[in-house]
């Protein structure tokens, strides 16, 4: 069995906020839906409303889809105890955990600044981790997380 790619489907309040945050940081609209159909050029909304499901890319394979209030878990807020370290207490969350690799370090490096310019939820700085991955965790409004990260150096 050969598979071609996998996409995950986060669970979110609102497609054009969740568009919007991962816009912010380069992904690119792919589509938007909502109970009339595909939405004329991947808008937020049209006359049937507000978009309830959308994909997004980033890169040759990064691809995600939203899906508002359905097709998995999400908490409204980061984790309990996420924002003091990258240790145990920070992995007892309710949405998707995700990876997100980096070309290199200065590609994270970069991605992390920006992140903190953009005022997102940031837990720690990156570090290199005992496997030898460098990265630091991002956390979405609906409480997903993203492990930020690219091989050590």
């Amino acid at each position: 069995m050969t598979i071609e790619s996998v996409t995950p489907i986060l669970n979110v309040k609102s497609v054009p906020e969740s568009l919007a945050w991962f816009e912010a940081l380069g992904w690119e609209r792919t589509f938007t839906w909502n109970a009339g159909g595909n939405i004329e050029e991947s808008a937020d909304r049209n006359d049937a409303g507000e978009a309830d499901f959308a994909g997004l890319c980033t890169g040759k394979e990064g691809q995600l889809f939203l899906c508002r209030d359905g097709q998995g878990h999400r908490i409204p807020r980061a984790p309990a105890g996420a924002a003091a370290s990258h240790d145990a207490g920070s992995h007892e969350a309710g949405g998707v955990w995700m990876s997100w690799w980096m070309t290199d370090e200065e590609a994270l490096r970069t991605m992390h600044k920006k992140c903190l310019e953009l005022g997102l939820s940031v837990p720690a700085e990156p570090r290199v981790e005992p496997w030898g991955v460098i990265e630091f965790h991002l956390h979405h409004p609906d409480g997903h997380t993203f492990r930020v990260g690219c091989g050590g150096s």
